[in-house]
């Protein structure tokens, strides 16, 4: 279940990294502003790590049953 939730998530973030890729190649159409740019590269990059975060992230160990966690 946990898997399924982390590849939603990384697709999710790759769509919102393909639009900040559109949007930092259309900033350089006339008249380009720098500050997109940079909002574009920024945001496409923070996208791009945190999909690389969701995916490589290890799971957290589950209680063995019957144990008491001690």
């Amino acid at each position: 279940m946990w898997m399924l939730i982390r590849v939603v998530v990384a697709l999710l973030l790759l769509g919102v990294t393909t639009f900040c890729i559109f949007g930092f190649l259309a900033t350089y159409e006339p008249p380009g502003f720098p500050a997109w740019r940079l909002i574009y590269g920024a945001a496409g990059l923070m996208c791009l790590a945190g999909v690389g975060w969701v995916l490589t992230r290890r799971a957290k160990a589950e209680p063995v049953a019957g144990s008491d966690g001690g």
